[in-house]
C-alpha cells in the first residue's frame, strides 16, 4: 500500500479539524436550529394574519347573531356590545313559517346536491383508476399502484 501524499494528509487533517469544530460535534447545534427557526418567523406571522382574516368575520357574525335587534342597527357602546340574548333565534323559530320554510328548502337542496356530487365523483374516480384515457400515464407507470 502506498503512503499518502502530504497534500492528502493535510486535507484529511483539515476535514478532521472541521468535524471537531462543527456545530454537531461541539453540541452547539442549537444555534443552527435557531437560525432555521428565525427563517420560519415571517411565515408564521403571515399565517396568523391570514387566520385572523378568516376567523374575525366569523366570530363577528356569531356575536351579532346573539345581540338584540336594536344593538345591531344602532351604534352600540362597549357595554351593550356583550348584551347577548336568544331574541333573534326565538323570533326566527316562532315566526309563522315565513323564515323557517326557506331555510328548510335550502338545507334540502344543499344536502341533495352534496350527495349527488359525491356519487358522480366516486364514479368518475373509479373510471379514471381502471380505464386508460388519452393523456393518462402509460400502463407501466400506473401499474405500481394497482
Amino acid at each position: 500500500m502506498s503512503r499518502p501524499q502530504p497534500a492528502t494528509r493535510d486535507r484529511r487533517a483539515a476535514s478532521a479539524a472541521e468535524r471537531r469544530h462543527s456545530p454537531h460535534a461541539t453540541g452547539d447545534h442549537h444555534s443552527a436550529r435557531a437560525i432555521r427557526d428565525r427563517r420560519k418567523v415571517p411565515y408564521a406571522i403571515i399565517g396568523v394574519l391570514f387566520a385572523l382574516i378568516f376567523i374575525v368575520p366569523l366570530l363577528w357574525s356569531i356575536l351579532r347573531a346573539f345581540q338584540p335587534h336594536e344593538v345591531i342597527l344602532g351604534t352600540p357602546g362597549l357595554g351593550e356590545m356583550f348584551d347577548l340574548t336568544w331574541e333573534n333565534f326565538s323570533f326566527f323559530l316562532s315566526s309563522d313559517g315565513t323564515m323557517l320554510r326557506p331555510v328548510i328548502n335550502s338545507i334540502i337542496v344543499s344536502l341533495s346536491t352534496a350527495a349527488l356530487t359525491a356519487v358522480v365523483a366516486t364514479l368518475a374516480g373509479y373510471g379514471f383508476s381502471k380505464f386508460l384515457f388519452r393523456g393518462s400515464p402509460s400502463p407501466s407507470a400506473s401499474s405500481c399502484c394497482r
